[in-house]
């Protein structure tokens, strides 16, 4: 008897994607059609085990097919502290020709000969606030033809107050037309707890869809 490739595995991705193939062309073809594109702001719900990781792996792969970066994230407390810390300094100094700065801090002329000693500094060292960051990485994806995706597992109402600057900020984003992408993952009471709150009423308008079991035989 063969295995329902949606049996909880921890997230892992199974070797047979089933009865999703619809969502993700979806997906894709957000990611195709440009700025303001609604699949580009998508949430899955469903019951444990019926694939809501998985799909979340799925779109990030795809993305990155597309030539999208993605930061991958889980809705827990510090959410905004690790994007605007860890991820966002991350990917520009990756993706910033200008993210690495030298400078001559002093010269010296040891045997005669001359020389130099040089600092060199990271350029985004310090972190500056969310939207700063976000918008710097699309502008510079942008300019490649690429764009960014940001995809968040376990939405719940204990960080709403997080998820408020994260939703803020992309609201701005999609306004500006950048090369923004979100995709959200929960369970149904929780994420319909979050979108329950006033200040969210940007992610009330995101694709909601709903992962039910996968039949297979």
């Amino acid at each position: 008897m063969a295995r329902n490739p949606f049996t909880p595995t921890f997230g892992v991705s199974p070797p047979l994607l089933v009865g999703r193939s619809d969502l993700l062309e979806d997906f894709v073809g957000a990611l195709e059609d440009g700025p303001g594109a609604p699949g580009r702001m998508t949430l899955y719900t469903g019951a444990r085990g019926t694939g809501k990781t998985v799909m979340l792996n799925e779109v990030e792969d795809l993305a990155r097919q597309q030539g999208w970066r993605v930061i991958s994230e889980t809705a827990t407390e510090g959410l905004v502290n690790r994007l605007v810390r860890e991820h966002l300094p991350a990917l520009l100094s990756e993706i910033d020709p200008d993210g690495v700065k030298s400078k001559v801090t002093g010269v010296n002329a040891p045997m005669g000969l001359g020389g130099a000693t040089w600092e060199t500094s990271e350029a985004h060292e310090v972190s500056p606030a969310l939207r700063t960051q976000l918008t710097a990485a699309c502008d510079l994806l942008a300019a490649n033809g690429a764009g960014l995706l940001l995809t968040l597992d376990e939405i719940h109402h204990q960080v709403v107050p997080e998820l408020r600057e994260v939703a803020t900020v992309l609201q701005h984003l999609v306004r500006e037309e950048r090369e923004i992408a979100f995709v959200g993952a929960g369970l149904p009471s929780a994420v319909s707890a979050v979108l329950n709150d006033d200040v969210l009423t940007f992610l009330r308008r995101a694709d909601r869809h709903s992962l039910g079991p996968v039949a297979f035989p």
